[in-house]
């Protein structure tokens, strides 16, 4: 018991934080406010369940009274679910949300309807509490893997993320998903025998498709991070003497991660159009094109902006044109600074032939390709979505660059060390 009670204990203290913003991290209007947009689609769908209203196949959407008004809907929705007598069913409209099919929005409504989770704040607990469980499950097998440094800057990344808090207990991002495929990759890591390994193959793949049944943002992001234990995990094993990057079986994951990905589209397609090819040119015309590379002539305004960007327009935003108010990672030029030096110091490592460099390219290459994966194939939704996909930089890409930051700060002081005493007279 004591062995699992130290674990117990850290996962209730990040509940708390992802539930109450516990400690005041997260600035306390950001937390209230965060993705109330998001948040307000499920909270529609469950109110049109219960008042038997059409959803036109949708599961997420927000209730309104006409006119229709996409900022006073989200006021609007909150409104109505928290007093639902308070209107008539009758002057009620629904604005349903096709582009995500939603599964979270019929799991809550259930539980609204039928348990005692039936507020706002009680149904956060599930998503704060499953997101904080999770994170101390993959910290676990990080442990083990990594050792404690980089599990520890791993977890704090997440723990102390203005923006990762305010993300936890959202019905909508139940961002607890996200990191399932990554924890079912970490204890396939170090699975024996190959029915373990096939049945932790298909749990990536599963819950790839759940994650994508719930919303598919950040799947790339999500696939790199569940084969970046192939990746860099060798270079943490003390038993290999000449650890290399297993492509193989990260190669494997991301196909895994792809098939999961292509089980979900496929269900979402079916319900989405009257057949599953109208379903699937439905998603690619109305979503998939706006958010990625698709023909800027055919949208207007912000979204016809985001597609005529480049990739590097994007990275730019994300590294250097950071808004004053989305500063809640380091401030921007500490965090150059830290990015500068790790680049320099990867580069002197290199040249002077010291231990440690791979391991120190590949934990800094991988996981920088965590957040610019999805700012690289999602161009035009990281282009317009910058109050939300900041968020990506906490996972993995911070801790790996103060990982290296730190490596070469040792470094460099044991060779000061040795650079003085090699002077000392004898």
């Amino acid at each position: 018991m004591f062995r699992h009670g130290p674990f117990v204990v850290l996962a209730i203290c990040l509940w708390a934080i992802f539930q109450f913003n516990a400690g005041g991290v997260a600035p306390r209007k950001f937390f209230e406010t965060f993705q109330a947009n998001g948040q307000a689609r499920v909270m529609g769908g469950i109110v049109a369940d219960d008042l038997g209203m059409d959803k036109r196949g949708a599961n997420l959407g927000k209730v309104y009274l006409e006119p229709f008004d996409e900022k006073g809907s989200i006021g609007q929705t909150y409104r109505i679910f928290q007093q639902p007598d308070a209107v008539a069913a009758a002057d009620l409209r629904f604005a349903d949300y096709p582009t995500q099919y939603g599964l979270q929005q019929p799991v809550y409504g259930f539980l609204h309807g039928h348990t005692p989770l039936d507020s706002l704040g009680a149904l956060q607990l599930i998503p704060s509490l499953l997101t904080a469980v999770v994170l101390v499950a993959l910290f676990r097998r990080y442990l083990v893997i990594f050792g404690p440094r980089f599990a520890t800057l791993f977890l704090i990344g997440m723990a102390l993320s203005p923006w990762f808090i305010a993300f936890a207990r959202n019905l909508y991002w139940n961002p607890f998903v996200l990191l399932l495929p990554a924890l079912a990759a970490a204890f396939l890591y170090s699975a024996e025998g190959l029915w373990n390994r096939r049945l932790l193959l298909v749990a990536v793949g599963a819950a790839v498709t759940l994650k994508c049944l719930i919303n598919y943002e950040y799947l790339t992001s999500v696939a790199v991070l569940a084969a970046a234990v192939f990746m860099v995990g060798p270079y943490f094993d003390k038993r290999r003497t000449d650890p290399k990057p297993d492509f193989v079986m990260a190669a494997t994951v991301m196909a895994v991660c792809v098939a999961g990905f292509v089980v979900a589209f496929l269900i979402h397609a079916g319900a989405r159009g009257e057949t599953i090819i109208d379903g699937i040119r439905a998603m690619y015309e109305q979503d998939i094109a706006r958010r990625t590379y698709g023909d800027a002539s055919r949208f207007t305004g912000e979204a016809a902006e985001s597609l005529r960007a480049t990739p590097l327009d994007v990275f730019r935003i994300y590294l250097f044109d950071w808004p004053e108010q989305r500063r809640m990672i380091l401030p921007g030029k500490l965090f150059l600074a830290l990015l500068a030096l790790a680049l320099a110091g990867l580069a002197w490592m290199f040249v002077s032939r010291r231990p440690g460099r791979a391991r120190a390219f590949w934990l800094l290459a991988v996981y920088a390709f965590v957040p610019f994966s999805w700012y690289l194939f999602a161009k035009g939704h990281s282009y317009t979505q910058t109050h939300i996909n900041f968020v990506l930089l906490y996972i993995g890409f911070l801790p790996a660059l103060i990982y290296v930051v730190m490596d070469v700060v040792a470094m460099a002081a044991q060779q000061a060390r040795a650079f003085w005493l090699s002077r000392r007279p004898a």
